[in-house]
């Protein structure tokens, strides 16, 4: 018993205020396990983006940087060359060197996906997360109802609303019943530092009533 109630008090009771009370925790399991497969099915997805997008940014730059050093190249083969061979603008005489080495990757904000799509991962890892620790409280729920379930009365297809109601309705019971065993444990302590002993107490307790 003192596993089943360890059980019943991590449960997360606020995480289910926003879930259909009323429908069975089998039935709510099976949702949420499913939604949890297409969210990480969805995730998986996004990186794979993210990823990809990276690689074309680390692709444009390694490709600028050949450009560069075909540039200067040409610089250090004819110094007094004007025209740029990446643009074709046409420098003043010395400029082109100079213009080259400065040169970098330029990229308008919205050619760049990778600020969106980072932020919509991090949405759905957000998403998943709450979605996990629902299905980790409905599984709790589930495990916690088979082994009540044969001396609970409680149907198969009852709904959360009436299995959390009768949970907490436990969980009370045992706080209660732990709180009486601390006082009698309290009066038992008090007896024995005032020197009663257990046949005392027995006797105390039977009013001299036995036979």
């Amino acid at each position: 018993m003192s596993d089943l109630l360890k059980q019943i008090k991590t449960l997360n009771y606020e995480i289910f205020e926003n879930l259909e009370l009323d429908r069975s925790v089998t039935t709510l399991l099976r949702i949420y396990e499913e939604n949890v497969v297409s969210l990480e099915r969805d995730l998986a997805k996004i990186r794979k983006r993210i990823e990809q997008a990276r690689q074309r940014v680390s692709d444009l730059e390694s490709l600028s940087a050949e450009a560069r050093a075909l540039g200067m190249r040409l610089v250090e083969t004819d110094p007094n060359a004007t025209e740029c061979p990446l643009c074709g603008h046409v420098h003043l005489p010395g400029e082109l060197k100079h213009q080259i080495e400065r040169r970098q990757v330029k990229r308008r904000s919205g050619d760049d996906p990778l600020p969106e799509l980072t932020t919509e991962a991090s949405s759905l890892e957000k998403k998943l997360r709450k979605l996990r620790t629902i299905v980790a409280n409905l599984g709790l729920i589930e495990a916690v109802l088979d082994n009540l379930r044969a001396v609970s009365g409680i149907r198969q297809n009852e709904s959360l609303r009436g299995v959390l109601a009768r949970l907490q309705g436990m969980e009370r019971t045992f706080d209660q019943v732990a709180e009486r065993l601390k006082a009698a444990r309290k009066v038992l302590r008090d007896l024995e530092d005032k020197g009663f002993d257990e046949s005392d107490f027995r006797d105390t307790v039977w009013c001299g009533n036995r036979d």
